[in-house]
């Protein structure tokens, strides 16, 4: 996840787009199935947009 997370960071710098676009962590480690589930700042985004008011879809 580190590794994929930095490369976003580099092409963003890269396209002077770091200002522009937020990144988060996604889990650390693979999901074993489609049931598991892992926190990380990327799901609890997730959670956050889901359960907002705001009208634009996800």
């Amino acid at each position: 996840m580190q590794e994929s997370y930095d490369e976003v960071i580099n092409v963003l710098e890269l396209m002077d787009l770091t200002r522009e676009v937020s990144v988060f962590k996604g889990s650390e480690r693979a999901l074993s199935d489609e049931e598991a589930t892992s926190m990380s700042e990327g799901a609890e985004l997730i959670i956050r947009k889901a359960l907002s008011d705001d009208p634009k879809p996800l």
